[in-house]
């Protein structure tokens, strides 16, 4: 007979996620909208700054934001300004919510690099 081969080892952590960030500061603010409207409120968190996380706690400013949103449609965006490690990106937005409610935004958002992507770090709605 001949031996059983040994199985293969699993792993025990899941494998490292990608850099949550885009090499584009206003591809960063889309893919949060995106993952807002999905609702991994987690993925999204991982966009902002540890400054932003700790000044805005994702559970409020994130979650309990978004959970009642069904739909974020982006009516505008582009970069104002990027020097180095930081940028200003416009955006306009309309939110739809369970409830019916529509809402609509218009702003900026100010975003810095870290480690080769962009992370978002002050809100100005």
């Amino acid at each position: 007979p001949r031996p059983t081969p040994n199985p293969t080892p699993r792993p025990t952590q899941p494998p490292a996620e990608p850099a949550a960030g885009a090499l584009d500061p206003a591809e960063t603010v889309r893919r949060f909208y995106q993952l807002v409207e999905g609702g991994d409120f987690d993925a999204a968190a991982r966009l902002w700054t540890p400054r932003m996380r700790e000044e805005y706690p994702p559970k409020g400013f994130i979650d309990g934001r978004f959970a009642p949103t069904t739909r974020i449609d982006i009516d505008r965006l582009s970069i104002r300004f990027i020097d180095g490690g930081v940028s200003v990106v416009d955006v306009a937005l309309t939110e739809y919510r369970d409830d019916g409610d529509v809402r609509r935004f218009v702003g900026f958002w100010d975003l810095v690099r870290r480690d080769g992507v962009w992370l978002m770090d002050e809100p100005h709605f």
